[in-house]
């Protein structure tokens, strides 16, 4: 058994923090060196859309084959597989001379983030109890946000120093050294994740609640992914250099990389959840509709998005206990991971779909982002955690 006093539960928090690492540089490293990209091979805004949700589209489905071959292999080894083949996928990514073979490689490193994405999470929940959850998902939230203003801001300098091949190498050497690290100072528990044994056979009571969970979450990453790839060309449109618009855009994941760890442990300390989702959509839809509209200044709604993203996925993570039973925990990050992979896949490409039938205009796009987030909050009402039915 796990001893929950012990202080290598550190240490796998570490480790699965790096892990989302992977996954968010991987994922959001393209959008800053597209440009260089459609130099040598070119495609439109919707096939630039497409590129970012194919990592994704598998996705969908690999979350619940993930956790039914936690079975047949532990942790330790679904986890180094994973790190295989996102290398696998970005080495055949630099190497590609057509898209059809960059749309393929990415869906290969896709396959593995999409694991990363399930297991890492997954680590959290073993080691952590109730009584601390929302402090270690809050200071695992943060992995993403910085992945995520590192890749935006490094790789957009990659792109004005370097070939995009080379780019996609500095993340080859970086998840290289995170598999060394798994390898030898990850240590999973003997004892398996509590599973129901119907679970191996994909087998169990998703529940009202799981389903909501699952919906906003997938509107969330939609909205996330959409605004991440064509931030920055709206930002450009407003006379902002490469560099300027890369930051602003990246500022929805820098101010969650501060807030983030204080809204856990909030969570922790009121143990109110659903009220600071709420409040979270409701800042994301005003600062999207002020975007399309142009209220004021464009810096300070998008520090709003950020302070309004900040909120949701240490919630979503933190309710997850509330409405799933703890021997299914496992299939229910398996499901809320498939949402979020929905969400990334149909985000990025129907955002692009949008510019390229309204000839680029984002007050239409930014529109349908903030409307998003007001169906996320309808939602979220249907929502009843297990604690407040026992009120």
């Amino acid at each position: 058994m796990i001893d929950e006093k012990s202080s290598y539960k550190w240490v796998v928090l570490a480790i699965s923090f790096i892990l989302m690492l992977v996954f968010a540089i991987s994922l959001q490293a393209l959008p800053p060196i597209f440009g260089n990209i459609m130099e040598e091979i070119p495609f439109s805004n919707s096939e630039a859309g497409l590129l970012m949700s194919s990592y994704a589209l598998l996705g969908i489905f690999i979350p619940f084959f993930a956790v039914f071959f936690l079975d047949k292999l532990n942790l330790k080894k679904m986890i180094i597989v994973a790190l295989v083949l996102v290398i696998v996928g970005l080495v055949g990514f630099l190497m590609s001379s057509s898209y059809t073979a960059l749309l393929l490689y990415r869906l290969i490193s896709g396959a593995g983030s999409t694991i990363l994405l399930v297991l890492s999470p997954l680590l959290v929940t073993i080691y952590f109890t109730k009584g601390n959850i929302g402090t270690a998902m809050g200071v695992f939230n943060v992995a993403v946000p910085v992945g995520t203003v590192i890749s935006l801001n490094l790789f957009g300098y990659f792109s004005l120093v370097m070939s995009w091949q080379s780019s996609i190498g500095v993340i080859v050497g970086f998840v290289s050294v995170v598999l060394l690290i798994v390898i030898f100072f990850l240590v999973t528990p003997d004892d398996k994740p509590k599973e129901d044994p119907d679970s191996s056979k994909i087998k169990f009571d998703l529940g009202k609640g799981l389903i909501f969970l699952g919906i906003i979450w997938m509107i969330a990453n939609a909205q996330l992914l959409a605004y991440i790839t064509f931030g920055s060309q709206f930002f450009q449109l407003h006379s902002m250099s490469v560099q300027e618009a890369g930051f602003l855009t990246s500022i929805i994941m820098l101010v969650s990389i501060f807030l983030t760890p204080i809204v856990g442990i909030i969570i922790d300390k009121t143990g109110q959840k659903k009220i600071y989702l709420y409040l979270g959509l409701l800042v994301m839809s005003i600062a999207f509709f002020a975007m399309a509209a142009s209220w004021l200044s464009l810096t300070l709604w998008a520090v709003a998005l950020g302070v309004g993203f900040a909120f949701v996925p240490v919630v979503i993570f933190s309710l997850l206990p509330d409405v799933v039973k703890p021997e299914h925990t496992g299939m229910g990050l398996a499901f809320i991971t498939a949402a979020s992979n929905l969400g990334i896949a149909i985000g990025a490409a129907g955002f692009g779909l949008i510019l390229d039938i309204t000839s680029q205009s984002f007050t239409t796009g930014f529109k349908v982002l903030s409307i998003l987030s007001i169906v996320g909050i309808i939602i979220l009402f249907g929502i009843k955690a297990k604690t407040e039915k026992n009120k």
